[in-house]
C-alpha cells in the first residue's frame, strides 16, 4: 500500500510540466499528431516502456511485471489532439502555429506521461499490467478510440478497466468530479436535402416548395424527444436551415442539418429509424424527395458504477471528490465503455484566485500549472488503488 501519492505527484511535478509546455506549444490537429507522438515515443524510449502504434499517431505503451497472461490489466487514456483555435492568451508556452490545446489534451497527455514513469517503480510490487493509450483524433470522427478498438489491440490484454481524466475549466485544482452510471451522450449528426421544384413565387402551381414540407419534418422531427422512454436523456436539435430562396423566388431545395443526443443505444437506433420513417411519409405527402443522412457519431460514455465509486474514495485521498450529473456533451472515450468497464473523470484546473472562467474551445482556454500534480495524483491514486483491488 502507498500512503504518499500527492508527494509523489509533486516529486515529478518540474518533469510533468515540461511535458506540458512542449506538449502546449506545439499542437498538432486530430490525426496528424505526428510530432506528438514522436515526443510520446521519446519519453517512452527513455523511460525503457515498450509501445505500439497504431494508425501512425496512436501509442499503446505496456508496463508489465510477472503478469505473463495480462490477468490483471488497467488501461489508463490520454488523448492527444488539438483545435484548429488561434490562442489568445498570456501563457509563456502560448501556441503560434494557428492551432491550440484548448480542452486540455497536453494536461492529459502529460499527466500519463509522468503517471507512467512513477508506475515503472511502483508495479514491481504488484502482478499486473498497465496498458498506456496515447490516443489520436479525439476531437474528430470517426474518433481514434473506434480506431484502436478496431485495431483488437486491446484484446490481447483485456483489461479489466480503462480510466481516463478530462481537465474542468469550471473546477479550482484540488478538485475532481465523477458522475456513476450514465454520464456523457451518444452524438449524431443528421444531413436532410428536401428537393422540391423552385420557380417564381406568383405561379405556386407550377412549383413545388421545398420549405413547408422542410418545416413540416423539423416539427416533427423535434417532437420525437417527448416519446423517450422514461429515464432517457434526449436532444434533438436542428441548427441549420438553408433555403435561398427570395420574396418572389420558390427555391430549389431546402438543407437541414442537426444533431441528436441520448443516453440508450436501443432508443438511439430506434429514433434513427423514426427519423426515416417521418422523412418518408412527408416526402409522399408533398410529392417530393427527402434524402435523409445520419452519420453516426460517438457512443454513450457509461461510468462502471463498480469502478467510479471506488475510484471517488481514491481520489478522495489527494483532492476533494464532487457528484456530477449527466452531460449531454460527448467523447470518445464512450466507445471504451461500450467493451470495458470504464471510469472518465473530471479533473479541476481552475486557480481559485481567478475571477473569471476561461471556457473549453475557447481562445482564451488556461490552467493553473499547479493542476498537473492532482492530475498525475488521481490517476495514480485510482490505478495504485485498483492494483491493491485486483492483486
Amino acid at each position: 500500500m502507498i500512503n504518499n501519492i500527492l508527494e509523489l505527484s509533486e516529486s515529478v511535478f518540474e518533469t510533468t510540466k515540461k511535458h506540458w509546455s512542449y506538449l502546449h506549444s506545439n499542437p498538432e490537429l486530430s490525426f496528424q499528431e505526428i510530432n506528438t507522438a514522436n515526443y510520446i515515443k521519446s519519453e517512452l524510449d527513455k523511460l525503457a516502456i515498450p509501445y505500439q502504434v497504431v494508425n501512425n499517431t496512436s501509442i499503446i505503451g505496456v508496463i508489465e511485471n510477472n503478469d505473463p497472461k495480462h490477468l490483471n490489466t488497467i488501461a489508463l487514456r490520454a488523448d492527444i489532439d488539438a483545435l484548429p483555435i488561434i490562442e489568445d492568451t498570456s501563457n509563456d508556452n502560448c501556441s503560434t502555429n494557428g492551432y491550440m490545446h484548448a480542452c486540455g489534451h497536453d494536461i492529459h497527455t502529460s499527466a500519463l506521461l509522468s503517471t507512467a514513469k512513477l508506475l515503472k517503480d511502483i508495479i514491481k510490487d504488484y502482478s499486473a499490467t498497465i496498458v498506456l493509450i496515447f490516443q489520436q483524433g479525439e476531437e474528430v470522427l470517426p474518433g481514434g478510440a473506434s480506431i484502436i478498438l478496431k485495431s483488437c489491440i486491446l484484446d490481447n490484454y483485456n483489461p479489466k478497466m480503462v480510466i481516463g481524466q478530462h481537465a474542468e475549466f469550471s473546477m479550482n485544482v484540488g478538485e475532481y468530479g465523477v458522475c456513476e452510471g450514465m454520464y456523457m451522450a451518444s452524438c449524431d449528426e443528421i444531413f436532410v436535402e428536401v428537393k422540391g421544384i423552385g420557380g417564381h413565387a406568383a405561379n405556386p402551381h407550377l412549383t413545388k416548395n421545398p420549405i413547408y414540407p422542410a418545416s413540416e419534418l423539423i416539427l416533427a422531427i423535434k417532437d420525437i424527444e417527448s416519446k423517450s422512454p422514461e429515464g432517457v436523456p434526449c436532444i434533438l436539435s436542428l441548427g441549420k436551415f438553408i433555403a435561398n430562396g427570395a420574396t418572389n423566388i420558390v427555391p430549389q431545395n431546402v438543407e437541414v442539418e442537426g444533431t441528436f443526443r441520448t443516453m440508450n443505444e436501443e432508443w438511439r437506433a430506434n429514433v434513427k429509424l423514426m427519423i426515416k420513417k417521418i422523412a418518408s411519409e412527408i416526402a409522399q405527402k408533398y410529392s417530393v424527395e427527402i434524402n435523409v443522412n445520419i452519420v453516426d457519431g460517438y457512443s454513450m460514455l457509461y461510468n462502471d458504477i463498480d469502478v467510479a465509486s471506488r475510484s471517488k474514495l481514491s481520489l478522495s485521498k489527494v483532492g476533494i471528490v464532487n457528484n456530477l450529473g449527466l452531460r449531454m456533451t460527448s467523447e470518445d472515450f464512450g466507445a471504451y465503455s461500450i467493451k470495458y468497464p470504464t471510469l472518465f473523470y473530471r479533473c479541476g484546473i481552475k486557480d481559485v484566485s481567478w475571477d473569471k472562467l476561461y471556457p473549453a474551445h475557447s481562445p482564451s482556454f488556461k490552467s493553473d500549472e499547479k493542476s498537473l500534480i492532482y492530475a498525475v495524483a488521481g490517476l495514480l491514486q485510482i490505478t495504485v488503488d485498483n492494483l491493491d483491488c485486483i492483486h
